[in-house]
């Protein structure tokens, strides 16, 4: 009771402090009225502490913007890196687009060329399959790097609630992941990583498609080589063509089984494909004669030759000199007798000796 007098009697006395006025009197120069203000000492106190406040928070304020301006200022230059950075990536990005379009483009025209594509039907995965399988590949991927977390984030807490430090992933990774998949419950690639994804799916096609073309190149190059598609002499012109004829050496008919390619003795005579020499000899009406094994079942004659100069078994390549034009054997004049023969059996060599 004593204490509630005491402290009513305290705040009498400053109740009654606070409400006595004072008189500001603003006395101008002149004839002007003088302006008189009066104040209350608890609006002086109160204006008073609220302007040591403000200076207070200004100097405080000051202090802290001080503090933190480097960091402010690294924040943004980092932000800045960042940035220009990624501009640079989607300006390769867009260049390595361009370019693939082009590659595309004349891969296409060499397929076409090749007689490997029909018509104009692009060898290529258009965008929207491409977009497809990119965002499903992303899909499953994102599905089992979201289970993945998931299970090592169940296995960073033991029964006591302790933290186990993971092995597989980097703590602070998992705490990222964390925090997203709380708000997410789920991971999820952005459309730009789904782009990117898009165009590797594109480069790696087009690279197989390249792969393909050079085997296809490969292997046209081995059939040309392995083909008599080749002028088997250094000169010389036709006398005799395959099919029936008048004997040379009489009146009598017969079939002549290869061209007379009439020159020069000693004249060179070339292999016409690459192959196997499987005869090199005499005989009464092929003279020195050489007979080469191709591929796919190909072989060709050169008889009445002056002299050979390759050996039976030996190895030889499209163009490689073999002999030389003579007039041996059962001949009339110094020529090169040429034949072909698709599995044993003698064709036209007209058509191998015109297609060049």
């Amino acid at each position: 009771m004593f204490m509630k007098k005491y402290y009513n009697k305290i705040w009498k006395k400053v109740n009654n402090k606070g409400h006595e006025r004072i008189t500001f009197m603003l006395i101008p120069h002149g004839e002007a009225n003088i302006i008189s203000i009066q104040l209350s000492k608890f609006t002086i106190y109160f204006g008073f502490f609220i302007t040591l406040a403000i200076l207070g928070a200004s100097i405080i304020s000051t202090e802290l913007q001080g503090n933190i301006k480097p960091e402010v200022d690294q924040l943004y230059n980092t932000n800045r890196t960042y940035y220009y950075e990624r501009e640079q990536y989607v300006e390769k990005f867009n260049q390595i687009e361009k370019n693939q379009e082009k590659l595309k483009t004349k891969l296409n025209s060499l397929f076409e060329m090749a007689n490997i594509s029909e018509g104009d039907a692009s060898i290529f995965l258009d965008d929207n399959s491409l977009r497809k399988t990119a965002s499903l590949d992303m899909q499953e991927e994102s599905a089992r790097f979201t289970s993945h977390m998931v299970a090592l984030l169940d296995q960073t807490k033991d029964k006591t609630s302790k933290i186990v430090e993971p092995q597989e992933v980097d703590s602070q990774l998992l705490q990222e992941f964390a925090q997203v998949y709380n708000q997410q419950k789920s991971f999820k690639y952005s459309s730009e990583v789904v782009s990117y994804r898009e165009l590797y799916l594109d480069i790696k096609q087009t690279e197989y498609l390249m792969s393909v073309f050079e085997n296809f190149l490969e292997t046209r190059d081995v059939v040309q080589k392995s083909l008599p598609y080749y002028w088997p002499i250094a000169g010389g012109h036709f006398t005799s063509f395959y099919g029936p004829r008048f004997s040379p050496f009489g009146y009598t008919s017969e079939f002549h089984l290869g061209v007379d390619l009439a020159d020069r003795i000693g004249t060179p005579v070339y292999a016409a494909a690459d192959g196997k020499v499987a005869q090199a000899f005499y005989s009464e009406g092929y003279g020195r004669n050489i007979l080469l094994q191709h591929k796919f079942g190909y072989s060709s004659r050169y008889a009445h030759l002056s002299k050979i100069v390759v050996f039976p078994g030996q190895i030889v390549t499209k163009g490689q000199l073999i002999g030389n034009v003579g007039e041996t054997g059962r001949a009339t004049g110094p020529h090169l007798h040429f034949e072909v023969m698709i599995d044993g059996r003698h064709v036209n060599p007209l058509p191998y000796l015109t297609t060049i």
